[in-house]
């Protein structure tokens, strides 16, 4: 399908009606525009995610760490068995009994550092000052990057459905590891916002920009009116 294009600025506005027309033509389509292969059925995705020994995950077509530099490969962009060493290192820091007991704590003190950041002005970035900054200072707290290099390591550093059967995480051996972090972080700043907030609203004219990036669908940034509680 010559027009199968992903990642078009119009299809990050609203991907939804492309995505079903592309699956009503096919579960598996070839796009020209980015000479890849596009898999838009629900079965296929799951197949595909659990026969990792047909399907690698050492071919991408979008680089990655692995591909531009291959002497610290990437758990992502590697197969077994090497992958399987690789997420053996880190796979004890995040199993969901360690996320509960030793992170979440430390999840709702960061909540509240950076809803206290705010509190003084009429509106904040919900994104810039919340959504992106925490989940990527809590894997910096568990692996032990000190808050002084934090600022470096952001600028390196490359969500919760209710359905089982949902592929949000991915599956197979390269289900994200992060996956019970993740929806942790996700229900503490909820809980934080509600508790601390009475009113939200988004902000007239601000134009709302998606992140440029393959991977996730985003917005780079969402400006929202606030009134806290009494």
């Amino acid at each position: 399908m010559a027009n199968a294009n992903p990642f078009a600025a119009d299809v990050k506005q609203c991907p939804y009606p492309s995505y079903e027309r592309w699956r009503s033509e096919s579960p598996v389509l070839w796009s020209e525009q980015i000479e890849a292969w596009l898999v838009t059925g629900h079965e296929q995705v799951r197949h595909i995610l659990m026969t990792d020994a047909d399907f690698s995950s050492g071919n991408s077509v979008f680089g990655g760490a692995t591909l531009e530099h291959p002497e610290f490969p990437s758990i992502i962009n590697v197969d077994e068995p090497l992958h399987r060493k690789l997420r053996g290192l880190v796979a004890k820091a995040f199993t969901p009994k360690t996320i509960d007991e030793l992170w979440e704590p430390v999840i709702s003190s960061r909540v509240d550092e950076m809803l206290d950041a705010v509190r003084e002005q009429a509106e904040f970035d919900v994104v810039a000052d919340l959504s992106y900054p925490l989940p990527v200072k809590m894997i910096a707290d568990i692996i032990g990057v000190d808050s002084d290099d934090f600022a470096y390591f952001k600028d390196r550093s490359d969500a919760t459905a209710g359905s089982r059967d949902h592929l949000a995480f991915g599956g197979g051996i390269h289900v994200c590891l992060g996956a019970s972090l993740a929806r942790l972080e996700a229900r503490l700043a909820l809980e934080g916002v509600v508790k601390r907030f009475s009113s939200l609203e988004p902000v007239e004219d601000y134009e709302h920009q998606w992140a440029d990036t393959p991977f996730f669908r985003g917005m780079t940034g969402y400006r929202l009116r606030f009134s806290e509680r009494g």
